[in-house]
């Protein structure tokens, strides 16, 4: 992850991210290991001037899993309490 360019590489080539999916996932690389829950990366990540759904989270989540395949199993879901990280 490329912070000063706002890049993601993975395995020499560059992943288009969005805004939102990169913050999130800086969030993740910068707390790995940690759980977060929805209403605190939304309060992370969106500003509180936005209307966010929740369900916007799960999106977001599901779209970088996808971008970030084979490491997206590192995205995990903990039931109850939100996503994290993990190595």
């Amino acid at each position: 992850m490329d912070l000063g360019n706002k890049k993601v590489i993975l395995e020499g080539a560059e992943i288009p991210f969005t805004k939102k999916e990169f913050e999130i996932l800086k969030l993740f690389l910068e707390n790995k290991n940690r759980v977060f829950s929805r209403d605190e990366m939304l309060s992370r990540v969106w500003s509180d001037e936005v209307i966010v759904l929740d369900r916007t989270i799960d999106v977001n989540i599901t779209r970088l899993r996808k971008k970030i395949s084979p490491y997206g199993k590192n995205i995990v879901t903990r039931l109850g309490y939100g996503y994290c990280f993990e190595e």
